[in-house]
């Protein structure tokens, strides 16, 4: 295909019957490659047949699959707000440690799955593996080429081989009968790893304060994701409240509510910015304290530090009336989502003329719907909110 690089140059000529491919090389030069239509038409076909296998066998998991994106997406924001206030390589620790726990949790799930129904589970835990490998190697990439100093990046790239150890020991060992124990050893690694992260990242920002290199912690970089948080609790209270009028009305005020705060938001200067992105914590912290609190039993990776965390959360008044309203949300969603999914498989059973009994839509899946149709509600807002600014 014509490959277009980044720094815009694309090219391509017929030689001799041939089709090369003509790209800068970055240093003043070019590379110029044969390329073929059809072995590339072929490869593009192939690939997603090859992937559609340990796809489906991830997805196939279910709640697991959920929980684990959700705590991610979760350190990711915690991991960006430390980055902020300290340095990249607290921010980097925290998300390493939440991702170890997404390969552990999907590692275990999976293969308790092919242990006892499907055998594609077993294309899902290869492609869990390959995920693994890859997702480490360009983690410990990326941190290198973004710290500055000689010490966080190379803690970063210790991290990095310390996720990727803890990782493998987690996939290694998921049919284990003493796993439990070994997940205590991988997520002590990844604790260790953690703190230091923290502890370097605290110090960078210490030494930067006594040389004079910033006069108090960059506040404006906190304030703006507290008020985005802020606001995006105002779509779950007011849907915690109408969940027992009619449900077509719930969700369409609740999305509803998304566009108009992402589009009519006010900025409050040019220092004290958030992405919209932080609208959505509310609803992945009460996502994940939801399916948490219904789904634990036997779906989690438990350590000290877990348990912990899961205690502090059951005790805290906040967080479990979080965790409440978020269930009102998926309650009110669920009725609409099994509606329109058992009309499209009448649709396409009816083809052939059979039909199938109504089936209830499980409490996981009407999460996974409503996170992709909020994330859509915000796209919207988003684009709402510039044809506005070029309006006035």
């Amino acid at each position: 295909m014509i490959f277009d690089d980044w720094s815009g140059g694309s090219g391509f000529f017929d030689i001799g019957g041939n089709i090369w491919q003509i790209t800068p090389d970055g240093l003043g030069g070019f590379t110029v490659m044969p390329f073929d239509p059809l072995a590339d038409l072929a490869a593009g076909a192939l690939l997603p047949i090859i992937l559609a296998l340990p796809i489906a066998g991830v997805i196939m998991v279910g709640q697991p699959l959920v929980i684990a994106l959700a705590a991610v997406a979760v350190g990711f924001m915690i991991a960006t707000l430390l980055s902020a206030l300290l340095h990249p390589v607290a921010g980097y620790g925290v998300f390493a440690t939440c991702l170890t726990y997404l390969f552990g949790t999907l590692s275990w799930a999976v293969c308790d799955k092919f242990e006892t129904h499907n055998p594609i589970y077993l294309f899902g835990y290869l492609g869990i593996a390959a995920l693994v490998l890859i997702a480490w190697v360009l983690m410990g990439s990326a941190a290198e080429d973004a710290m500055d100093d000689v010490i966080p990046s190379l803690l970063s790239i210790g991290t990095a081989i310390g996720g990727f150890i803890a990782s493998a020991m987690l996939f290694f060992t998921a049919s284990a009968d003493n796993r439990a124990s070994y997940s205590v050893y991988a997520f002590r690694i990844m604790h260790y790893l953690l703190l230091a992260c923290l502890v370097v990242g605290l110090l960078y920002r210490v030494v930067g304060l006594v040389r004079g290199q910033g006069k108090s912690l960059p506040l404006a970089a906190l304030i703006g994701p507290v008020l985005a948080f802020l606001l995006g609790l105002i779509p779950l209270v007011v849907t915690g409240l109408l969940s027992a009028t009619n449900s077509i009305i719930t969700c369409v005020v609740f999305l509803a509510l998304y566009v108009a705060i992402v589009a009519l938001t006010p900025s409050l200067g040019t220092d004290i910015k958030a992405s919209p992105a932080w609208v959505l914590l509310p609803l992945m912290l009460g996502s994940l304290l939801y399916l948490v609190a219904e789904n634990a039993s036997g779906m989690l990776i438990q350590t000290d530090a877990s348990r912990a965390l899961l205690n502090a959360a059951a005790s805290n008044p906040l967080l479990v009336s979080l965790c409440q309203i978020t269930g009102r949300v998926i309650a009110a969603f669920t009725d609409p989502i099994a509606f329109v999914f058992n009309g499209v498989a009448d649709f396409l059973l009816g083809i052939f003329d059979q039909s199938c009994p109504n089936f209830a839509v499980a409490d996981y899946v009407a999460m996974l719907v409503v996170l992709v149709l909020t994330t859509l509600a915000l796209m919207l807002g988003t684009r709402l909110r510039t044809s506005l600014a070029k309006a006035s």
